[in-house]
């Protein structure tokens, strides 16, 4: 990471943690122009999509989706990982 960019877990906001593939929590609720903050609790590494970003083990990183709406946030490309971030203009 960036020494410039501060660790998702030093910023506020919504954070997920990576278990077995999926988030923990299962959902995210962010404002338009929020970001979310993952760290992956795995031992293996594991790349997130819609970024492709590539996150090693221990690693976080900050994830930000343009759009209101529901994005599906998915671990390796796999049918039942990662989890979802609500984008909405009522989030606090």
């Amino acid at each position: 990471s960036d020494a410039s960019e501060p660790s998702p877990w030093q910023t506020a906001g919504p954070s997920a943690v990576v278990r077995g593939g999926g988030f923990s929590p299962n959902w995210l609720r962010v404002r338009p122009g929020g970001c979310v903050g993952l760290r992956n609790d795995d031992a293996a590494a594991h790349r997130v999509e819609p970024s492709g970003r590539a996150l090693a083990p221990g690693a976080a990183t900050r994830l930000c989706l343009a759009g209101v709406g529901v994005h599906r946030v998915k671990v390796d490309g796999a049918a039942r990982s990662g989890g979802f971030v609500l984008v909405d203009p009522e989030a606090r």
